[in-house]
């Protein structure tokens, strides 16, 4: 009798024990299917735009003192290129643009922004033409993003010419700060905030979305926590180039 009613209190205790294990198989089989689709998405998107970020370099500046300036990135294929303001903004500096793939180009001219800290490069080749078909990078809407949002930053290192990335998610939208450089400090208005680590050579990076888009250009970051930076919105590029063009 008593190994009756031990075998028949047993039997629940185990099915129990083979459903749980059940289900946290299934659950240890699934894990790895997100994690693997989060990264392989993150990978496809430094691969679409990597190809469009370029260096920045700047000669013959007594501000910088030459060598690295920051980065930027392609946005038409005969050779323009957004940064932000602060990266270009000494006129007595020669600037030219380096591509991941080592090509180079010279900076002809520069186009501005008076109220956001952006501007427009044009490219020329050794000769002084116009270049053709280089990679461009795929313009988003800013207006669409939202807090949460991950987003991932890419530049480019001018020791090896390779690319850097940083990714993170959107914490704040429409921000102003008072940012200061070389020229000095402005306020800066209507700011994207995120949690992307990024660096002072980061200045003009493409801040993408996991579609590929770049939703914001990479200006300031909180040098009291590495952990906090802020974009500018890339709607506010479209402007700036309908003036360029």
């Amino acid at each position: 009798m008593n190994k009756r009613t031990t075998a028949n209190r047993a039997a629940p205790f185990i099915l129990f024990a083979l459903i749980a294990g059940f289900a946290v198989g299934l659950f240890f089989r699934s894990e790895p299917k997100v994690i693997y689709v989060e990264e392989s998405g993150i990978s496809d998107v430094i691969s679409a735009v990597s190809p469009a970020v370029v260096g920045i370099v700047s000669k013959n500046s007594p501000a910088r003192g030459g060598g690295s300036a920051g980065s930027g990135f392609i946005v038409s294929g005969k050779g323009l290129v957004v940064t932000n303001r602060h990266v270009v903004d000494d006129p007595e500096a020669e600037y030219s643009v380096v591509l991941g793939d080592g090509r180079a180009f010279s900076v002809s001219g520069i186009t501005a922004d008076e109220i956001y800290d952006l501007a427009v490069l044009k490219l020329t080749d050794a000769d002084g033409n116009a270049p053709a078909n280089l990679p461009v990078a795929k313009l988003g809407n800013s207006d669409e993003i939202e807090v949460g949002q991950r987003v991932v930053a890419i530049g480019i290192s001018p020791v090896s010419n390779k690319n850097t990335v940083s990714d993170g998610i959107i914490s704040a939208t429409g921000l102003v700060i008072t940012a200061g450089g070389f020229s000095g400090s402005e306020t800066l208005t209507d700011l994207i905030q995120t949690d992307v680590a990024i660096n002072a050579g980061d200045s003009g990076d493409p801040l993408v979305n996991l579609h590929g888009e770049v939703i914001g250009i990479c200006t300031a970051l909180d040098t009291t926590n590495g952990r906090i930076s802020f974009a500018i919105p890339v709607n506010a590029v479209a402007r700036l180039l309908a003036k360029t063009n």
